[in-house]
């Protein structure tokens, strides 16, 4: 067997295969759901009831720090950040969608408006 002459990876090689395996991975469970014809909007919701919990941490944070933690996990699997703003009593992050997302959705036939309950 011969060894591989490039075995050190990046931080940014890692993060982007990363963001695109995340990407796939959450596309082919809607792929999956959509072709056994279950609901997508009820995975979300269990999902989302699943993970809930371990946010009751944040309760006692400020508004933007709580901001700042959605906009870091959207934008980890890939998703493009428009734009966050906060401040102590109100916070706003703006989704703008999954730049690298087309080319896996067409392979797995889904349409554009399939990933949006994610």
């Amino acid at each position: 067997m011969t060894e591989a002459s490039n075995t050190e990876f990046t931080t940014e090689e890692l993060l982007s295969q990363a963001k695109g395996n995340a990407t796939a991975f959450v596309l082919t469970t809607i792929a999956y759901l959509k072709e056994r014809d279950l609901d997508v909007d009820d995975f979300v919701t269990y999902f989302g009831r699943q993970f809930a919990p371990g946010w009751d941490e944040l309760r006692t944070q400020p508004v933007a720090a709580v901001a700042q933690s959605v906009a870091r996990n959207a934008v980890s699997v890939g998703c493009a950040l428009g734009s966050l703003s906060g401040e102590e009593a109100r916070a706003e992050v703006l989704i703008t969608g999954w730049p690298d997302a087309q080319e896996i959705s067409n392979v797995l036939g889904l349409e554009p408006y399939d990933r949006d309950a994610m």
